[in-house]
């Protein structure tokens, strides 16, 4: 298996190949999550990208280039996420993989979100195994008998062995309750155990096929796995569950992950020795190739070949979005804006669905009602374009089965929950009904002061012994030991249904950032009581068309805000006048005024304070 040379280049090197060496060319995909359709994206310029039909095409297109000896492999992750996959339970998807003859696909963390008897009706439906060696059954300690652990393939007379890894976080990458029979083992154990098994067939090459990932600047966890291997046995790793762009050599193995929902695909060849199957030199894509239906006006191309979508593959996909079109393209409701993720804890459409959850209105007859809600990122799949918001565009925001869970919760408690939040402190949950500042410098358990929780309908700090009702999905209850300590209130809810339900009654709909997550980073303020006022830096800033100002009065108080240029020179008087005690926003909409440096300015109580803000346009 070692790897004598390896170069990296864009065109495919067919003047490197004599007699002496066999090629041979994985094509690679990861991440589809039911992604049958083309997408319109923003960085791709107006060009359609993805879909089944495409990518089919692109796979023919490299397959064409070296018809005997191609391996079409998938890492996982290939049905949840579209309202076409969900609809048929991914016998859509599945149907469209039989006819682009994919060869072998890893079991992902999302093929258990329907639950294991809707995974075994996929993989009896599939003409390739799905593979895994790290899944065994707790109960009788082996491998599970549904899923391979490993196949063979035979290339221009070289046998080359693949191995499925799952990912060993899967039980809390989906929802618990459907994994609870199995553990997810040590994916480099698993590797070295069935590296022997593959050799002892014959095989000499070494494929790892895994739903583990990294990403080019930050290898993750998939390059701790080749870290941990011996590069002599293991020519490749197929890499996924990260949605980002991995193409390296690490620890001497090359690793190829591409981006996801069917926007890329990746290609590697081999050249090997036809006597002693050994792999003498590859050569990989510097980068996943896009998807592109069409590129600078004119249509895509691979290789200087027009990529031509599959007649038969499109037929498939075509055959069930007929079934779908009238339910999927139904507007529902109405963005007056652009309601998406941005850089920052906070997110607009973070707020939105954390404002849906907790509108619900409808609850059990012993909660009053929802005070608090979250919603956590990853289930937060895309944006809502301006515009009208259709059925199948609500279904690709939020595809999870998520049942809204209430648990009543002292405000003591409740800080409890935050700080466990803040534990992974790059990732907060999106939250409505109260706002807090939290300090990421301080350690686990003291991020957050008590008083700097504020409930939103008492404009006040939570109060520790008073009970609240907080909203959260069956999801983020399962996979948190501190949440399952407080009472269960179940609902018959799906957080995507409370989504429907609030774009229907509230559109034209619009989200912004409003100050909810604050994070204290001016050392002054880390040892700032709020028993003084307090004016925080805006956020975001620096800032291109709008920004929020958030501040603390200690006590009622007649309060101006107002803004300046960096010259000193008064432009606008944003607020003035008297307030009560507590936490306070006002967001600052720049309009017409040019880029630059600006200064606002709090008066309140006969003090002031001033912060520097950066308008970029």
């Amino acid at each position: 298996m070692k790897l004598a040379t390896f170069i990296f280049i864009l065109l495919f090197p067919l003047f490197f190949l004599n007699g002496q060496q066999q090629l041979i060319t994985v094509i690679c995909t990861n991440d589809l999550h039911g992604a049958l359709e083309p997408l319109e994206l923003d960085w791709a310029e107006g060009n359609l990208v993805g879909g089944i039909s495409y990518l089919a095409g692109y796979a023919n297109a490299m397959k064409a280039e070296n018809p005997d000896g191609w391996l079409f492999l998938d890492s996982g992750d290939v049905f949840q996420g579209t309202f076409i996959s969900y609809a048929f339970q991914g016998r859509s998807v599945i149907d469209c993989y039989n006819a682009m003859d994919y060869n072998a696909i890893t079991v992902g963390n999302h093929e258990f979100d329907w639950g294991v008897d809707v995974l075994l009706e996929r993989i009896a439906q599939s003409n390739c195994p799905f593979l895994a060696a790290n899944i065994v059954n707790k109960k009788s300690g082996q491998l599970v008998s549904w899923a391979k652990p490993y196949a063979i393939f035979t290339r221009k007379g070289i046998k080359i062995g693949v191995i499925g890894l799952a990912s060993e976080d899967t039980y809390v990458t989906t929802n618990p309750i459907n994994v609870t029979e199995f553990d997810f083992t040590s994916a480099v154990a698993a590797a070295n155990q069935y590296a022997d098994s593959v050799e002892a067939l014959g095989a000499t090459m070494i494929i790892l096929l895994a739903h583990i990932g990294g990403t080019q600047d930050d290898y993750g966890e998939v390059g701790a796995l080749a870290t941990a291997l011996d590069p002599e046995r293991f020519d490749l790793i197929v890499a996924g569950h990260i949605h980002k762009r991995l193409d390296d050599v690490i620890n001497g193995i090359p690793v190829l992950e591409n981006y996801a929902n069917s926007t890329a695909i990746g290609r590697i060849d081999f050249y090997v020795d036809p006597v002693s199957g050994e792999v003498e030199s590859f050569f990989m894509n510097e980068n996943p190739r896009t998807t592109y239906h069409t590129y600078e006006g004119k249509p895509a191309t691979y290789h200087d070949r027009v990529v031509v979508p599959d007649a038969k593959v499109d037929q498939i996909y075509q055959f069930y979005k007929q079934q779908l079109d009238t339910i999927q393209n139904r507007v529902v409701g109405h963005a007056a804006v652009r309601i998406g993720k941005v850089d920052g804890p906070e997110w607009p459409i973070g707020n939105l669905i954390a404002d849906a959850v907790r509108a619900c209105t409808d609850v059990p007859a012993n909660v009053p009602h929802i005070d608090f809600a979250m919603t956590n990122n990853g289930g937060i799949r895309t944006d809502f374009p301006q515009g009208p918001i259709t059925y199948g565009r609500v279904f690709q925001v939020f595809p999870f089965d998520n049942f809204l869970v209430i648990l009543p919760i002292t405000g003591r408690q409740f800080k409890d929950i935050i700080e466990d939040m803040l534990s992974d402190v790059t990732e907060p949950n999106q939250i409505s009904g109260f706002s807090f500042v939290y300090d990421p410098a301080k350690s686990d358990g003291n991020r957050v002061n008590p008083e700097d929780i504020m409930d939103w309908q008492t404009n006040a700090p939570v109060q520790a012994d008073k009970t609240y009702y907080l909203a959260v999905s069956d999801y983020m209850y399962n996979v948190n030991p501190l949440l399952q300590e407080r009472q269960r209130i179940d609902t018959r809810y799906l957080y995507r249904e409370l989504i429907l339900d609030y774009l229907t009654e509230n559109s034209p709909v619009t989200a912004k950032v409003e100050g909810r997550i604050t994070i204290r980073t001016d050392v002054k303020e880390h040892s700032f009581a709020l028993t003084h006022f307090q004016l925080e830096q805006n956020y975001p800033n620096p800032f291109n068309s709008s920004t929020v100002f958030r501040y603390f009065l200690p006590v009622p108080c007649k309060v101006e805000l107002e803004l300046y240029n960096i010259r000193g020179q008064k432009l606008s008087t944003l607020i003035s006048e008297n307030q009560e005690s507590g936490f306070h926003t006002c967001e600052w909409d720049a309009g017409t005024r040019g880029s630059g440096v600006y200064l606002v300015r709090l008066v309140a109580d006969e003090l002031a304070q001033t912060k520097k803000l950066i308008l970029v346009k």
